[in-house]
C-alpha cells in the first residue's frame, strides 16, 4: 500500500528556505572610528554664531539661514561649549530693550 506525502506547510518550507548557516552571514562591520560630529566642523565659526546669537540676537533658525549651517548643529555647538541658551521670552525682553530708544525716537520725532 502506497502511502501518499502530505502536502507541506509554508512554515516547513519556510524553515527549509530560510535556514542561513552562520558562516554564510557577512561580517559585521561599525565603520564608526572616524566619525566626528557635524557641530566640530565649525568649531571655528563660534565666535562669529556667539556674535549673531549674543549682540545680534538671532534665533537658531535666522543664524543657520544666516550662515548657511542647520540650526541643530548651531544648538548643538552651543551646548557642547556650555553656553547659555535664553528662553523666548529672554530674547523677546532683550530685543525690546536693545529696540526701545530706537523706537522711542521715532514716535517722538513722528508727534
Amino acid at each position: 500500500m502506497q502511502t501518499k506525502s502530505l502536502p507541506r506547510s509554508s512554515r516547513d518550507l519556510a524553515k527549509e528556505y530560510l535556514f542561513i548557516h552562520e558562516s554564510m552571514l557577512p561580517e559585521s562591520q561599525w565603520g564608526g572610528e572616524d566619525f566626528e560630529r557635524r557641530s566640530k566642523q565649525y568649531e571655528d565659526r563660534l565666535d562669529e554664531f556667539l556674535d549673531l546669537y549674543q549682540n545680534k540676537l538671532m534665533s537658531f533658525f535666522e543664524m543657520g539661514q544666516a550662515t548657511g549651517v542647520d540650526w541643530w548643529v548651531i544648538r548643538n555647538l552651543f551646548d557642547q561649549n556650555n553656553i547659555r541658551i535664553y528662553s523666548k521670552e529672554e530674547i523677546y525682553k532683550l530685543r525690546r530693550d536693545r529696540d526701545f530708544p530706537i523706537l522711542y525716537i521715532f514716535i517722538l520725532i513722528k508727534v
